[in-house]
């Protein structure tokens, strides 16, 4: 926000810190890259149900029985696996 945008806001009557919050209720607010996040990191019950459905979808949808990604379907779903460990992995390090 530049400072005249700021000006702006206290003209209209509407606090600095309020048209932040207004914002930031909006469209959303997140720390810093620097700044700790204390926000959960997930919901474990719905983080299960969608993985569950995602190895549903690769093992049923995209290597079902009778194709050629049948073949590959083992090195598919541990590609996947190796995916989520790579990425949970990154964000235990980000977090420590």
């Amino acid at each position: 926000m530049e400072r005249n945008e700021i000006d702006n806001v206290a003209d209209q009557g509407v606090s600095v810190m309020a048209a932040f919050c207004e914002n930031a209720q909006l469209f959303g607010a997140a720390p810093g890259p620097d700044e700790f996040d204390s926000r959960d990191v997930w919901d474990e019950d719905d983080a299960l149900d969608a993985v569950h459905a995602a190895f549903e979808i690769l093992a049923g949808g995209v290597g079902p029985d009778g194709t050629q990604l049948a073949d590959e379907r083992e090195s598919l779903l541990w590609g996947f696996v190796n995916m989520l460990d790579a990425f949970i992995y990154h964000n235990a390090r980000k977090c420590a």
